[in-house]
Order: structure tokens, then sequence, then C-alpha cells
């Protein structure tokens, strides 16, 4: 059985802006929220945007879609980050 990580260590010398943040249960219930709010949104959009074979008349409405597929998935990280950032969320040292 591997040893426990010493997470202090791993954070030693790093810039607060990139070190982790251990969630609290506030916080992976926040984190889980955001989460499944960008996936049932996701959802919802797939529904009225569908995929389509490439083709050279779809491959703009295909990029279009992969792009805001793409774009969910940062604006979901950031929210992440966000949450992860709000000490209230982070488990207390």
């Amino acid at each position: 059985m591997s040893q426990p990580l010493d997470t202090e260590a791993l954070a030693a010398g790093l810039r607060p802006e990139f070190r982790p943040a251990a969630l609290n249960d506030d916080g992976i219930l926040t984190s889980s929220n955001v989460r499944r709010i960008f996936s049932e949104a996701l959802d919802k959009l797939e529904k009225n945007l569908p995929t389509f074979a490439p083709t050279p008349e779809t491959a703009e409405y295909g990029r279009a879609r992969a792009l805001m597929i793409t774009k969910l998935q940062e604006a979901s990280m950031w929210a992440i980050r966000a949450v992860s950032s709000n000490k209230a969320n982070q488990v207390k040292p």
C-alpha cells in the first residue's frame, strides 16, 4: 500500500494561484451542482443542435457546435475554479 501524498510538500514554493485546494463538504457539493448545471445545459443544447456527418455543407455548423462545447467546458472549469478558490469551500488547515 502506498503512503499518502504530502500535499504540503507538493505545494511548497508554488504561488497561491497554482496551489491545490482540498474542498470541504460544502465545496464538493457546490462543485457537483455546478458540474450538473453545465451537464444539463449541454444536454439541452445538444437536443436542439444535433450532430451531423461532416460534409462541406455542415463544416461551419460542426465547427460552431464543437466550439460551443469547448466554451462550455472552459466556463465549467472557471466556475469550478471559483468554487475551489473560495476559502469557505476549502478544508481548514
